[in-house]
């Protein structure tokens, strides 16, 4: 690398840090390691001589903050393909063997914010720019959440996750509620007026739990498509989006409206499966085969 690029990936402690690859597994004798690249410029930022910097991932317990990147020094970079997947093949100076480079597995590859070049589309973002960004609804102005993640698009567009703000869930979790108790009258009145039996109280159950499970807190979210229909105005100096949300997207966050898994039910059904007993031969043995034994 030219002593001008070495210095524009220079970082400051000050610095913001873009995460440009995720350290893998060892690959050969001399230390080399496999990275899966997290960029849209993998030959610049996985091949091209220079200062970088890694990172080791938060811990799991404990004080749960990352460490500071620490500088390294990448040799070279390749493509190669491994299990049918595209990874890149990195030699950094200081990782001489293959026992240094399993110790960096899992550690992020980094390079300074400001490294980035500047993007001439103005349709085109870099995704930590994205994350954190208030989100509101272009129509009224009203608070829908916050950026939490962007995940690449199946199909044309990539995808927000948009954490809803408290203020929203709750907005949604009323309208919920009071659309639940309507139905729940409805049904009750149809059932009075048709014959009593068993469907009535199922309906009006199944209204009571889905209830009762979107009453706990917790987190919510929500995909929109980063389509410019749906996403009209991004403003990254003001940091704010506004959307506009298909009908009815927003409600599916609602508590009421989503499903959950009872850990009670699962252990039961792992219970009800019977565990053979193995016979004189190796044969499994059942439960009539137990019994024949007990007759005699």
């Amino acid at each position: 690398m030219h002593s001008a690029q070495a210095r524009a990936l220079a970082a400051s402690p000050a610095d913001e840090w873009v995460e440009v690859g995720r350290i893998g597994p060892p690959h050969g004798v001399r230390g080399e390691m496999k990275v899966q690249p997290l960029t849209d410029f993998p030959e610049d930022r996985l091949a091209t001589p220079g200062a970088r910097w890694v990172q080791a991932p938060v811990p799991k317990i404990g004080r749960r903050q990352a460490a500071p990147p620490e500088e390294v020094e990448l040799e070279w970079g390749r493509s190669m393909i491994s299990k049918g997947n595209e990874v890149w093949l990195v030699k950094l100076v200081e990782v001489e063997s293959p026992e240094e480079a399993a110790l960096l597995r899992g550690h992020s590859l980094l390079i300074p914010a400001s490294a980035r070049e500047a993007l001439e589309n103005e349709d085109e973002f870099y995704v930590q720019d994205l994350v954190g960004l208030h989100v509101v609804l272009q129509a009224t102005g009203e608070e829908v959440g916050t950026v939490s993640d962007v995940f690449d698009g199946t199909g044309t567009h990539d995808v927000l996750r948009i954490q809803l703000a408290p203020a929203k869930l709750a907005q949604l979790a009323a309208a919920a509620a009071a659309s639940s108790s309507e139905e729940e009258e409805e049904e009750e009145e149809e059932a009075e007026e048709g014959e009593a039996g068993s469907s009535s109280s199922g309906g009006s159950g199944g209204g009571g739990s889905a209830g009762a499970g979107g009453g706990g807190g917790g987190q919510r979210h929500v995909l929109l498509p980063f389509a410019k229909a749906m996403v009209p105005v991004v403003d990254l100096a003001a940091r704010r989006m506004e959307i506009t949300p298909p009908e009815g997207l927003l409600e599916l966050a609602a508590p009421s409206n989503m499903r959950t898994t009872r850990r009670e039910n699962r252990g039961r059904r792992d219970r009800l499966r019977p565990r053979p007993r193995r016979g004189i031969n190796g044969i499994a043995a059942g439960p009539a085969a137990q019994a024949s034994s007990d007759a005699e």
